[in-house]
Parts: structure tokens; C-alpha cells; sequence
């Protein structure tokens, strides 16, 4: 592990004195703000963090209370109120005035609701010293923790291919950047793995985590045109594919006998259900995203010019 530099060592590398290095640690106005700059980027570089107080701090979380992310945030918070932390629970959505009080004061601000950057920035303008923690939604924020999707969609493309599927289809949301990101994936790889596949895309809006109602109305349209020799689909999400299931069961069309599934979550949600019907998922470790999140919560980034990670 390499050694971590003192403040001699960065400021000869920044080309300035010690004395300055010093005054922006000591958050000093007699530093100009480009100096001030590129010496918190440089200790945020070399890994070092902004202090705690030894008084406990609020940590913000701001999401929709769906079994999938309280699988997250839920043991996440348990971890961090052992350390002495606050953790607070807010839905932006459905209580405005309760999420402006607590992000106002509050140390760490997570989101795990797939904000958009507008949602993102409205939120630091209410706590711009907080750190704003962006949870499995994409891009944005100061960190941005998620899952790798268009490896996912790779990892069941080539799944599919290895089983000597050539005819498949994407069922996909359009209004869901994680799901459009494993689509893309699985597109690319497909034909990467054989250029003579034929690959259909079925799009639709993801209106409810457990009801897309949308695709209810879009698939059985698509079924009644016939699957021809498609003999597989990938469902970007956990909640379209259990649509699905239920619809397969009515209409008397067997999984994995008649029709190959592939879904992106955790294996103990959807290897099996109520009508027995098992099929294949693409799914990462939510341990480690806890891990990681709890990571930054606790080694926050020095204030004033945040790394993008």
C-alpha cells in the first residue's frame, strides 16, 4: 500500500508553500479560492477526509419504501446507529416540509430514489455543506454508488447465448435509467456473440415498482401477435418479470418449456413463486453497495470541492 503523503510532500507538489496547505485546512479566507481548490482536491486525492465532531450526526434517507430498497437502507441504518449517527427517513414526494427540515441539517444526505439532477440539486440547495450520496440511481450527486448495469446486461446476454438462445427479446423501461443501461448491455453483447442474432426490444413505461401496469397492457398485445421462434426474453427488472409470470401462467405458456426468462435482481426473489415457475437472474452483492455506503457516509469528502467517484 503506497504511503500516504504529508503536507511538505503535497504542498512541493502543488507548487506552494506549507504554510498555504495549512490555511486551507484550517478552512483560513486568506487563501484565493483557485488555490483552495486544487489543495482539496489534492488531499481528497491522496485519501484524506474531512473531521467528525464528536456530537452525533444526522444522516438523511430519502426513498421510496419498497421491499427492495429497505433491503439496502434498512441494515444500513442499523450499522450506522450503532456508530452514534441519526438517521432520519424522508420521501421527498410525499412530505416536502419533513425533507427540507431534515437535509437542512444533516451531515450525509442518501438517495436512494432514483433522483433526477434537477431533484439532486434542489436538495443541496438546501444543505450545500452536506454530502449528497446518490444510492443505485445513476450518475449525480458528490458520490455516486450503483451497480454496473451494462455489464449486467453482458453477463445475460451471454447466458442466453451459451444456452443456445439466437431469437430473444429486451423487455425494458423507458423511463428507468438503470433498465435502459441493461438493455443497452444485452443488446451489444448479443450481437457481439453472434451477429446473425435477431434481438426485439419491447419498451414500455415503468409507472409502479410492483405494478407496471403499462407492460400488462403491452405484452399480451405482443403475445397475440405471435412469438414466432423467440425462445427467450430478459427483463430489465425484478417487477416486469413477475408480471410476466402471472400472465404466462394464465395464458398456459411454460417457463423454461416453452419460453426462456432472465430477470436483474436478487436470486431469493425470483428463482421460484407462487406458480412454481424458476428461472435464471442477474443480480450484485447488495452487501457491498451497503458497505461501500457506509464507507463514505463515515470518510466523507473534504467540503468545497467534492471528487466525483
Amino acid at each position: 500500500m503506497n504511503r500516504q503523503p504529508n503536507c511538505g510532500e503535497m504542498a512541493r507538489e502543488l507548487g506552494l508553500s506549507v504554510k498555504t496547505v495549512y490555511r486551507v485546512m484550517a478552512n483560513s479566507t486568506q487563501v484565493k479560492e483557485d488555490t483552495r481548490r486544487r489543495v482539496i482536491k489534492s488531499l481528497n486525492k491522496h485519501g484524506f477526509f474531512a473531521a467528525r465532531c464528536k456530537t452525533q450526526q444526522n444522516v438523511v434517507f430519502n426513498f421510496r419504501t419498497t421491499d427492495f430498497s429497505s433491503r439496502i437502507i434498512i441494515p444500513l441504518m442499523q450499522n450506522l446507529s450503532h456508530r452514534s449517527f441519526n438517521c432520519i427517513v424522508t420521501e421527498l414526494e410525499k412530505n416536502r416540509a419533513r425533507f427540507e427540515d431534515a437535509v437542512a441539517d444533516a451531515l450525509v444526505v442518501v438517495w436512494g430514489n432514483e433522483p433526477d439532477e434537477e431533484t439532486l440539486q434542489y436538495g443541496k440547495s438546501l444543505n450545500s455543506n452536506a454530502v449528497h450520496i446518490n444510492l443505485l440511481g445513476g450518475g449525480g450527486g458528490d458520490i455516486s454508488i450503483d451497480s454496473d448495469d451494462i455489464a449486467g446486461g453482458r453477463i445475460a446476454a451471454r447466458h442466453f447465448h451459451l444456452n443456445g438462445h439466437s431469437r430473444v427479446m429486451v423487455a425494458s423501461a423507458l423511463d428507468f435509467n438503470n433498465a435502459r443501461d441493461r438493455a443497452i448491455g444485452f443488446l451489444a453483447e448479443m450481437k457481439k456473440c453472434d451477429r446473425n442474432s435477431h434481438c426485439e426490444l419491447l419498451e414500455f413505461n415503468y409507472r409502479d415498482y410492483y405494478a407496471p401496469d403499462h407492460l400488462d397492457e403491452v405484452l399480451p398485445e405482443r403475445i397475440k401477435r405471435g412469438l414466432d421462434d423467440i425462445t427467450g426474453i430478459f427483463f430489465t427488472q425484478i417487477g416486469p418479470a413477475g408480471c410476466a409470470k402471472r400472465l404466462f401462467a394464465k395464458l398456459g405458456i411454460r417457463v423454461p418449456e416453452d419460453i426462456s426468462i432472465i430477470s436483474y435482481d436478487r436470486p431469493d426473489y425470483t428463482l421460484t413463486d407462487q406458480n412454481n415457475i424458476i428461472y435464471d437472474s442477474v443480480y450484485y452483492d447488495i452487501e457491498e453497495i451497503i458497505e461501500w455506503c457506509e464507507f463514505y457516509i463515515h470518510n466523507s469528502p473534504l467540503m468545497g470541492c467534492k471528487s466525483k467517484l
